[in-house]
């Protein structure tokens, strides 16, 4: 009898414990989501007085920088101001400047951007756009890339401006090539496409000839490419290949120009 009753003690113990436990989580709770109801109706209160005070966005003002003396690509701002999350109206103290940065650095075309509120109810808007250096084909697909071989945006045919970059990692390594090139303006103006070879060095289209450049020493073989291209009897038409792969060779359409033999055998 008396383990029975002991027992039974121990059971009301419990039961008293696990009770009054769980009214201390309820009041707990209670308190806790009745703290955060009380603190949106306070807040709400304070953006509805500065509303009234005039702290409301009237104006969102975006300036677009082109840091690069060719300009950059045309940049919509309708379609960034869809993004924003902002509306006129909006009490311009409740925004987070970090969320209207972060929807805007979404937009893969846009390199940097500043936001500022001009009080009371101006959203100052700065962006840097990311300068296009060609076309990048992966697969079907085209897009333009910057000098870091990021993505800008896809695109449904090459552009005449950029050049087109194939190639696994192309886009990585394309700033470099590009650079090199334009040392030679004859070579660089009449620029088509460039192909990287297994990583490791490129083939370029210029002025419908197929240029087969060496892995080291492609300053030279330019030289020598751009002297090739100021000679006469360089038919497009016939000459479809300049092989400079070796140093010291040219090789057209497969044949091997004995330079020895002469300026006229080289042309």
């Amino acid at each position: 009898m008396a383990r029975r009753s002991k027992a039974k003690k121990k059971q009301s113990r419990i039961k008293k414990f696990a009770i009054v436990s769980l009214l201390g989580v309820a009041l707990c709770g209670g308190i806790y989501f009745t703290r955060d109801r009380i603190m949106a109706i306070f807040w709400s209160s304070i953006d509805n007085t500065l509303k009234i005070a005039g702290f409301t966005v009237k104006s969102i003002d975006v300036q677009v920088i082109k840091d690069s003396p060719n300009g950059s690509i045309p940049y919509d701002t309708s379609t960034l101001m869809k993004s924003l999350g902002i509306s006129k109206g909006d009490g311009i103290f409740k925004l987070s400047s970090q969320q209207i940065y972060e929807n805007i650095m979404m937009d893969s075309s846009i390199k940097s951007a500043i936001v500022r509120k001009k009080l009371p109810n101006v959203i100052s808007i700065t962006i840097s756009l990311k300068i296009p250096i060609a076309i990048f084909q992966q697969e079907t697909r085209l897009a333009l890339i910057d000098e870091h071989g990021s993505f800008i945006r896809d695109v449904t045919d090459s552009p005449p401006d950029y050049p087109l970059v194939v190639g696994e990692d192309a886009n990585l390594s394309a700033k470099r090539m590009l650079d090199t090139i334009s040392q030679y303006e004859e070579i660089r103006k009449d620029l088509k496409s460039l192909s990287f070879i297994r990583k490791r060095r490129w083939n370029i289209e210029v002025s419908g000839l197929k240029v087969m450049l060496p892995e080291v020493g492609v300053e030279k073989a330019l030289e020598t490419l751009t002297i090739l291209m100021r000679q006469p009897n360089i038919n497009r038409k016939t000459v479809k290949c300049i092989d400079l792969r070796v140093a010291g060779n040219v090789i057209i359409n497969g044949l091997k120009i004995n330079k020895k033999a002469g300026k006229r055998a080289l042309i």
